[in-house]
């Protein structure tokens, strides 16, 4: 890994003020997964301290997005592998990488649930977050919202979309650069902007909304994009991919139900200078 030597400090510090909490059950404790929080805030140490109590804590509030990332589920693996969610083969001109979404392909006649489709999100983002290029340089979205229908939005829930798009910019430690909405029809866009509203006024000014492919290509390098959107590499080949690689991911994405929040052991006491919440 490439950190400075006061970063490594600053990592023997968080690691150490982890495990000085009563209330952190099995948590890891690993460089490159402590660096997601001190990057995510560019290293100050209360900060990360309070996003990563956030981010155990929204485990505990939506266990159905955030727990049994499980690639067997057979509607999980269905989504996935339709393409409804993976990063495209190669990053932008900034070093980020593109995650792609085919958001039609969440379907119930498909028999996908709304569990499904939080997991897959959450599975790309444990995965990914795992790079220390990621860490650092943040994520580009293109969202194709092309034949998306409003009962799917409706079947998800409007109110919990909302919960979780707050929750969920509060407490992962994810650099979001931007979002860019292909294709969106007229209701769902209006949707989208009602939940936006929801979300910090740095994320609401990274959304975009490209009339066109045309459009878009003047945001997104045309090479990296599926061979469908104007690239070389058709996006079912990048999608096989990323199921393979969330497959070889799998035991680690589930010992992640191990690490929990049990504020029945918290305590307030101050210990080696550091607050404990």
């Amino acid at each position: 890994m490439t950190i400075s030597s006061q970063e490594e400090v600053l990592v023997k510090k968080f690691r150490e003020w982890i495990l000085s909490q009563p209330q952190f059950v099995s948590p890891r404790t690993d460089d490159l997964f402590i660096l997601r929080f001190l990057r995510f805030r560019k290293f100050n140490f209360e900060e990360s301290c309070r996003v990563f109590e956030k981010y155990l804590k929204v485990r505990n509030v939506h266990p159905y997005c955030y727990k049994n990332l499980d690639i067997r589920d057979s509607s999980l693996y269905d989504l996935i592998k339709r393409g409804y969610i993976f990063p495209l083969f190669e990053r932008d001109d900034r070093g980020r990488t593109v995650i792609f979404g085919r958001c039609a392909m969440f379907n119930q006649k498909y028999g996908h649930l709304p569990t499904d489709l939080f997991r897959s999100i959450i599975i790309t983002f444990e995965i990914l977050l795992d790079n220390e290029e990621n860490q650092k340089n943040g994520f580009v979205y293109i969202f194709d919202q092309e034949g998306v229908s409003l009962s799917e939005v409706t079947y998800l829930g409007i109110r919990e979309l909302k919960r979780l798009a707050q929750s969920g910019e509060k407490a992962l430690p994810v650099k979001h650069k931007q979002v860019h909405w292909l294709n969106l029809p007229h209701l769902i866009r209006t949707i989208l902007i009602f939940i936006s509203g929801f979300m910090t006024q740095k994320l609401q000014d990274r959304l975009s909304f490209p009339r066109d492919l045309n459009e878009l290509h003047k945001r997104i390098p045309v090479h990296i994009l599926p061979k469908e959107y104007g690239g070389t590499v058709p996006w079912r080949i990048m999608a096989d991919k990323w199921i393979k690689t969330v497959e070889e991911n799998r035991e680690k994405l589930l010992a992640l139900d191990k690490m929990t929040l049990d504020d029945s052991r918290k305590k307030e006491k101050r210990s080696k200078g550091y607050k404990i919440y």
